[in-house]
Formats: C-alpha cells, sequence, structure tokens
C-alpha cells in the first residue's frame, strides 16, 4: 500500500461508521470498508426498503431513516442525500463525511477537480483524455466513472480526474490541487435551501486550497466574484475564456489561437478549428479550461491542443444525428436548464 492509502485505512479503522444512502455508493463505500478497514462496525441507513442479507450488518429504512442518536464517529453520506434532510445537530457535529471527502483529505495532490453547473462532464472527460493521450497514467471518477473508493488502491503516482457535483462537494473539507469552476447558474435547487446556499457548494472546490494549488475560473465567474476571491485564500488564479487577460493570468482562445499566460507558461499555439469535434463557443471555453489544466499536470500547450483533435463528444451534448430531407437534427438533450439550451 502507498503512503495515502495506508493514511485513509488507518482513518477509518475501528471507528463506527453511517453509510447514508445505499445506492452505487454507498454500497462502494461498504464493500471498501470491508475489505480495508475490516475493525469498523457499520450501520445502514436507507429510505427504501433495501431487502438484501448484509450478513448482520445493522440496517435502518423507511422515512425515518435518519432518526437516531448520533453515536456513529463517522457518518458517510451520498450526494443524493440533501442536506435538508440531516439532523441539524448532526452537522454541527463535524462527522458527516463522504467519499469525495476522504478523497479530498486524503489524495487532493493528484486531484483535478472540475464543477460548474454545465460542461463538467465534457471538460472533466477531455482532461483525462489529454492526459492519457500523452502517456500520463490517470484515473476518471466522480460523477463519472466509477465511484472513488472503487479506483483509489490502483491510485498510486496518478493523475485522478474527478467530475465533482454541488452534492459531492457540500461536504469537502479539502480541495483539489487543480480546480476548474466553469459556471454557477440556478439549478437543483429542491435540493438546497436557497441559490446562495447551491452556489457556496461550488465554491468549496477552491475554498480549501493551498497557495501553489492552481484555480481556473471561467472569465464569467472572475467578474462576477470579486469580493468571494478576496475572503478566499485560494491558489494561484487563472482566468479562462475567449478573451485575454490583460491583470491576470489566462488561457485563452482568440480567433485561430490558443493563448496561455501563467505561472511560468507563455505560449501562442496555432488551432484549426475545423479538426475540432466540440461545437458551440461554450465548448471553446471548456476547451481553454482542460488545456489550461493539462499543462499544470506536465502536458505541453501544443501536445494538449493536439489530443483535444482526437476527443470523441460525449451523447447528448449537441449530437449530430443526421440530415433528413435538408433539415439538421441535433441531440441536445442534456441542456436542462435555459443557459445551456440558448
Amino acid at each position: 500500500m502507498y503512503v495515502e492509502f495506508q493514511q485513509l485505512i488507518a482513518f477509518l479503522q475501528n471507528k463506527k461508521i453511517l453509510i447514508a444512502g445505499f445506492g452505487r455508493e454507498g454500497k462502494s463505500s461498504f464493500d471498501f470498508i470491508q475489505q480495508y478497514a475490516p475493525s469498523a462496525q457499520i450501520v445502514i441507513a436507507d429510505c427504501v426498503n433495501l431487502k438484501v442479507d448484509l450478513d448482520g450488518i445493522p440496517v435502518r429504512e423507511g422515512k425515518d431513516y435518519l432518526a437516531f442518536d448520533d453515536s456513529f464517529d463517522l457518518m458517510l453520506r451520498s450526494p443524493g442525500i440533501s442536506m435538508m434532510d440531516i439532523p441539524q445537530d448532526w452537522i454541527l457535529s463535524g462527522k458527516l463525511s463522504s467519499q469525495t471527502d476522504l478523497l479530498l483529505r486524503f489524495f487532493s495532490a493528484n486531484v483535478i477537480g472540475v464543477t460548474g453547473t454545465k460542461g463538467k462532464s465534457t471538460t472533466t472527460s477531455l482532461i483525462f483524455h489529454i492526459l492519457s493521450t500523452n502517456g500520463h497514467r490517470v484515473i476518471l471518477a466522480g460523477n463519472m466513472g466509477l465511484p472513488f473508493f472503487d479506483q483509489i488502491a490502483q491510485a498510486e503516482n496518478k493523475w485522478i480526474v474527478a467530475e465533482l457535483s454541488s452534492h459531492q462537494l457540500e461536504t469537502v473539507k479539502a480541495s483539489p490541487s487543480v480546480s476548474v469552476l466553469l459556471n454557477i447558474f440556478p439549478e437543483h435547487l429542491d435540493h438546497y435551501l436557497s441559490f446562495d446556499a447551491y452556489a457556496a457548494a461550488k465554491w468549496n472546490i477552491a475554498r480549501f486550497q493551498h497557495q501553489n494549488d492552481f484555480l481556473f475560473l471561467s472569465r464569467q465567474l472572475f467578474a462576477e466574484a470579486g469580493s468571494l476571491l478576496k475572503e478566499l485564500d485560494c491558489g494561484q488564479r487563472i482566468m479562462f475564456g475567449c478573451e485575454k487577460s490583460k491583470n491576470s493570468s489566462f488561457v485563452a482562445i482568440v480567433s485561430e489561437k490558443l493563448e496561455l499566460q501563467f505561472g511560468s507558461v507563455d505560449a501562442v499555439v496555432d488551432c484549426d478549428w475545423k479538426k475540432i469535434p466540440l461545437r458551440g463557443v461554450h465548448n471553446r471555453v471548456n476547451i481553454a479550461a482542460a488545456v489550461g489544466a493539462s499543462v499544470t499536470a506536465g502536458v505541453t500547450p501544443e501536445n494538449a491542443l493536439d489530443a483535444v483533435y482526437s476527443f470523441q463528444p460525449l451523447p447528448h451534448r449537441l449530437e449530430w444525428i443526421g440530415d433528413i430531407n435538408g433539415v439538421g437534427f441535433v441531440n441536445d438533450s442534456i441542456s436542462t436548464i435555459p443557459q445551456s439550451t440558448i
């Protein structure tokens, strides 16, 4: 076992752990703890009748599945459980955690994290593609790919490229060493008390960064979050988009060129947009973010852009279906909010 993995196992050993939510991530947590931290005591809680035999493991089910005392040491909350459903004294106890929280607590130095209301799956997949195409050892995980605990034993000396939803970021106490925040639009408000609460969860991707970490912010967020950025003691801030910045570090796609200027990086790369498989101006912004994040991992700007040319776009995102009687059909069904549809 490598050092970070050993530290995670030592943290879990001998604890009484409540696994809240027994879907894909909850089952992953259960299997991981059973295998690597067998001295831990597990309690399962879920709002549905699980109808499974867990060999004597205590299970609490039904609508009152969280209505008991907080005698546990650690609660591993599945992302689908709203914080509004968790007793307030549990929240204040400091016992709330998750697979995402533990990933960032113990492995943040190797994590490139991506969040945003829209574009995060494409950007995460693109970073993974750029790194793997250029020979880096890399894992795709988080909101896409396998749960973190299913892959962490094999993550030694690998980059972990993680798509992070607001639900996953709500309870974290650490941030990735390379963070990408694409945009924040109103969504999932049934899960939050307010839009501000939703936005605050997104900003956790940068809130706990260290001085030498990297935060890539879209130009729009850079402009909107001036006062918040002054409060955050986050990493090096790099703006990305379709315009250069005179006063800050940036990654910008301007006309037929990709320009990068941050840290020791100062590069201009010619782009052949006919070879870019991603449609739309918004995807040029995503490309700028992905290339910038990949450069921090050691890929040259030229090699990063070359990898973009071979990327296969994800389905349901301006996906070309075909031409029928001169009418083009595009599947853009992932656009579930006005900002991504217009």
